[in-house]
């Protein structure tokens, strides 16, 4: 892949209202941006946790694999009775269960929220890749009124 520029421009708040540009050249090496950490985030899902639109589940066991010499990787689960709150949720990255993954093959965790949907985020300042998420779910029962 052949070098990339990225330009941004970002407005001062009031008083200082002026706008300045800033020119960056790619870099598939770069750990940083001039000094202030490189943050990525994924948002996977959503996923229905039942085997219908009126029950709810539960996430019981979620099991990651990230690439050799990835960085550690925090992993969020988000649930919701809509599909479309279990996406607001993580957008806004409020509650949810959490955790950690390294590189290689990662212990099963059994975070087991409830729910009819859910959607899980990765996120790292690291660079990092995963090779795979396994989640296994388990039905409840009829959605509870919210």
């Amino acid at each position: 892949m052949g070098a990339g520029f990225i330009f941004s421009s970002r407005r001062l708040p009031e008083p200082e209202a002026t706008t300045f540009w800033t020119w960056r050249k790619f870099s598939a090496t770069a750990t940083d941006d001039s000094g202030t950490a490189i943050t990525s985030r994924v948002i996977l899902g959503p996923f229905r946790l039942a085997s219908d639109d009126m029950s709810d589940g539960h996430l019981q066991e979620l099991h990651g694999t990230l690439a050799v010499g990835s960085g550690t990787v925090s992993w969020t689960t988000y649930t919701a009775s809509t599909a479309e709150g279990a996406v607001d949720l993580a957008i806004a990255e409020t509650g949810g269960n959490t955790g950690n993954w390294s590189a290689g093959r990662n212990r099963v965790v059994r975070p087991r929220p409830r729910g009819a949907y859910a959607c899980l985020a990765l996120k790292s300042t690291g660079q990092w890749a995963y090779e795979s998420v396994t989640m296994a779910a388990a039905e409840l029962g009829r959605i509870r009124a919210a």
